[in-house]
């Protein structure tokens, strides 16, 4: 027996909970006890990311074909937009993305006089973790760093991978000096990170620019500072 989320990882299509005896045909454990569908959610390489889940009550009508239909056509435009939108190797946002909330924010900044500041984070010497140890240690690596600045920033920041070893952060309503201390912060972060593969370790550190957006700020032409 095995859980909905491990049956989805192997499965393509949804799955039709409408009474225990499902549950059972499916080799499920689960004491659910609602009727209910789900979907699985995959990025662009392949990955289970999540999963669409629609519930009704047990007195409730059964799901029909249609309803399990409709479910995986919406599961797919999901999974097509998290695939226009979205990193497969992180799951942060791209590049696009990203690029489109800076707009955002440098709008805000404009309209509303709002202080927003990106930092353009670049992780130091990836190539060589490539040649030493291989590209699946450097694309570990990059999700590793990912995982770190994600956890460094506040609740309302965003961060998106815009490069092959490059991230950008938008940190909403924030000055230039508070910025300044986030990114030596994650800085920090990433040089304590432990990352070894196959049992060659490799020490880790990023480069960061730090660039405000203002009610002056071009982002096509803004420099930025570095910590």
């Amino acid at each position: 027996a095995r859980s909905c989320f491990s049956y989805l990882e192997q499965s393509i299509t949804p799955i039709v909970i409408n009474n225990p005896a499902d549950i059972a045909a499916l080799g499920l454990t689960t004491d659910f006890n609602y009727k209910c569908m789900m979907i699985p959610i995959r990025n662009g390489s392949g990955k289970l990311i999540g999963a669409m889940l629609v519930v009704n009550d047990p007195d409730a009508k059964d799901f029909s074909n249609s309803d399990r239909n409709l479910l995986e056509v919406v599961g797919n435009k999901v999974a097509e937009v998290l695939k226009v939108n979205f990193d497969s190797l992180t799951g942060l946002e791209n590049g696009q993305s990203f690029e489109w909330a800076v707009g955002q924010a440098l709008l805000q900044a404009r309209t509303r006089g709002l202080q927003h500041v990106v930092l353009n984070v670049n992780i130091d010497r990836t190539g060589l973790v490539n040649d030493l140890s291989g590209r699946a240690a450097g694309d570990e690596l990059i999700r590793r760093v990912s995982r770190e600045l994600q956890a460094g920033l506040r609740s309302h920041d965003s961060v998106g991978r815009i490069g092959g070893d490059e991230f950008g952060i938008l940190l909403e309503t924030c000055s230039v000096d508070s910025a300044t201390k986030l990114a030596r912060k994650l800085g920090q972060r990433i040089e304590k990170m432990h990352f070894a593969w196959e049992g060659v370790e490799h020490s880790t550190s990023v480069c960061i620019g730090i660039t405000p957006l203002t009610a002056e700020s071009d982002k096509r032409t803004s420099h930025p500072s570095e910590v």
